[in-house]
């Protein structure tokens, strides 16, 4: 290539290079340009503190408190923050679609009036923040010809050759009737978790509920005309139906608040006082006349209500069934649960009879304990969950007295149970009763003492020690929640133990030769004899093994109160097995073998039926009841068995 065609080509590129970046930034800040120009106002906002709406015939103010928007004039009163925030949106996303310089305006088609900047559709917003933020001001005019667009105009500097733009958006419908736009529609806007007193005042009644939700919390508490528990649901029901309450209508926009004293006709007057508020919020309801519905008008759902609410301005109508669910009386705001027993506090239970001596369970860390003849032995846990759980599920059929200056007609003058549970938690002064003859409670212990009392078979009445009410039971309830003997509070588990621990079994059962079995845990082989006979080498290991882990945590059936039968038919048993174990002597501290001996025999007289068998550990007076198919487990082979040759061989 010559040296001419070189230079030549090297000036092409090089004006080449030059054009292409010239006109890629020129491209790029036009672009950036016209991104600017493209959102009519930009702000914020979060930087919006006041909102100014205003027409020839009227003006709004709103203002932003630290929890929430309010209109100031020509009202006051709550905004929905829902539709400001929507409000706030769309005017910060104005998109320029189009642009009509001031020169191009005249005729009639294109002047103020037209466009909506003058006459009765016209509309400003003046948008300001804290601070040294300059304010944002808009003229709104009427929808343009483009799917939701609007005429509008930036005013003041923002809009020095005065053109008008057709922008994306249309505002208006949040502008047009700002206080039925933007009022908040939700009558209530008090946070359910911190209401702390409901009073609900009708003609016939008054009711006071009352909970505490700093420590020692409680649950709620019917204060008034009664002192007892509150059913929790039905208030929780309450706050709900209140909190969900919508206004269809506000009236008397310009009225001052309505400050009522008496209670209306059919009507209800609510007191709802917050925490750390001083003064009550104080709602009426009343019913408010229905129009009469038009032949196509569906029926409404629930009725229409008039509402005054003391914090805000006006008469509302909402649509609620509030005033036909209320209770009509405080009994139906009663808890109907026979008792709100919280386990993870529950210290003690004690249970006293005219027929058994007493029975006291006692809670230590997360074990259940009995005491009983002076000792202390595991307790029952099952049967404890399942007399707390039966007390906490248990409704009271009727609430039949509110006195009790004549306990008789009840039984309670001479209560045949009493049954104490004592807690760690602080519990409601309603709920404190009297000390049990049987216990002291110690310092920040309360209890509850529920004594029982029968006139027929029929009847069952429960009385709270302490308290003026006396309630009817299902007369059955008694009957397998509440074991009145100490033994049946027992454990159901009388051994437990682990292979490392076994040292040997021992099974003896009548007209068959006993069965001596030890057992190596380091080697876990077994060696055995029968009667005289080693019978080592024909040990089924694997029916060893099912027979020690049934045996390591033997768990019985249930406890039999000791009668003649029982131990009589023990005197003969079916079966005794001997397990042998090493178990730490605390007098020594040291282990040693210790042989713990079972006892069978049928229940009932002659051959056993498939229900159940009486057992016995130890020689001990206690005797319990195993099934049928557990004594099966027991007795089955521990040894292989042999194959037979066929006939043809022998």
């Amino acid at each position: 290539m010559s040296l001419r065609t070189t230079l030549v080509l090297f000036v092409i590129s090089l004006s080449l290079g030059i054009y292409i970046s010239f006109f890629e930034r020129n491209q790029s800040t036009q672009v950036t340009q016209t991104d600017t120009a493209r959102v009519l106002a930009r702000f914020d906002p979060a930087d919006i503190s006041q909102i100014e709406i205003r027409h020839k015939s009227w003006n709004v103010t709103l203002n932003r408190t630290e929890t929430s928007w309010r209109f100031e004039d020509p009202i006051t009163d709550r905004a929905d923050p829902k539709a400001i925030n929507t409000l706030l949106d769309l005017l910060s996303h104005l998109t320029v679609r189009d642009e009509i310089k001031a020169s191009e305006l005249g005729g009639e088609d294109l002047n103020d009036k037209a466009l909506g900047f003058d006459g009765r559709h016209a509309l400003s917003v003046k948008l300001s923040g804290a601070g040294e933020l300059p304010p944002v001001e808009l003229r709104v005019g009427t929808t343009a010809p483009l799917s939701n667009t609007i005429y509008a105009r930036p005013s003041g500097t923002d809009n020095k050759d005065k053109s008008t733009y057709v922008v994306d958006g249309n505002p208006r419908q949040y502008l047009e009737d700002p206080i039925a736009s933007l009022r908040d529609r939700n009558l209530l806007d008090s946070p359910a978790e911190l209401i702390v007193r409901i009073g609900i005042r009708t003609a016939d009644s008054e009711i006071e509920l009352r909970r505490k939700i700093t420590p020692p919390v409680t649950g709620w508490t019917l204060t008034k005309p009664l002192q007892t528990r509150a059913n929790a649901d039905l208030v929780d029901n309450l706050i709900s139906r209140l909190k969900s309450l919508k206004v269809e209508e506000f009236l008397d926009r310009s009225a001052g608040p309505v400050r009522k004293q008496e209670i209306p006709e059919k009507g209800a007057v609510i007191d709802i006082q917050l925490f750390g508020v001083e003064k009550p919020l104080q709602l009426i309801l009343s019913p408010a006349p229905e129009e009469a519905p038009g032949t196509d008008d569906a029926v409404p759902d629930a009725p229409l209500l008039t509402a005054e609410l003391s914090d805000r301005e006006g008469v509302f109508r909402v649509r609620s069934a509030l005033l036909e669910s209320l209770p009509s009386g405080p009994n139906l705001f009663r808890d109907p649960y026979l008792a709100r027993i919280e386990p993870q506090w529950l210290k003690s239970i004690i249970i006293e009879s005219r027929v058994h001596p007493r029975v006291v369970l006692v809670q230590d860390g997360q074990r259940w304990y009995s005491h009983r003849n002076a000792k202390k032995e595991n307790a029952n846990l099952e049967r404890v969950e399942r007399l707390i759980r039966a007390f906490n599920e248990e409704k009271i059929l009727s609430f039949v007295s509110d006195s009790v200056s004549d306990l008789e007609p009840f039984g309670l003058d001479q209560p045949f149970l009493k049954l104490a549970f004592i807690s760690d938690t602080p519990q409601p002064e309603s709920k404190k009763a009297e000390e049990p003859s049987q216990t002291t409670p110690g310092a920040g212990e309360v209890q509850s003492v529920l004594q029982f009392g029968r006139k027929e078979v029929t009847d069952l009445y429960v009385n709270y020690v302490g308290q003026p009410y006396v309630y009817s039971l299902d007369p059955t309830f008694l009957n397998t929640n509440v074991p009145t003997h100490p033994l049946k509070w027992k454990s159901l588990r009388i051994l437990n133990f682990n292979e490392f621990s076994l040292r040997g079994m021992a099974r003896r059962r009548p007209d068959t030769p006993n069965v001596d079995l030890v057992y190596d845990y380091t080697r876990n082989s077994w060696e055995g004899r029968q009667g005289d006979e080693d019978i080592s080498s024909r040990l089924d290991g694997r029916a060893l093994s099912e027979l020690s882990r049934l045996l390591g945590s033997f768990t019985i059936e249930d406890w039999v109160l000791s009668d003649g039968e029982a131990m009589q038919s023990l005197t003969t048993p079916a079966l005794e097995i001997d397990v042998t174990l090493e178990e730490i002597d605390p007098a020594i501290n040291e282990p040693r073998p210790v042989t713990h001996t079972l006892r069978f025999a049928p229940a009932g007289t002659g051959t056993a039926t498939r229900s159940n068998y009486y057992g016995q550990i130890d020689g001990s007076p206690d005797v319990f009841l195993i099934s049928w198919e557990t004594f099966g487990q027991l007795i089955r082979p521990i040894t292989k068995v042999s194959a037979q040759p066929p006939a043809a061989a022998r």
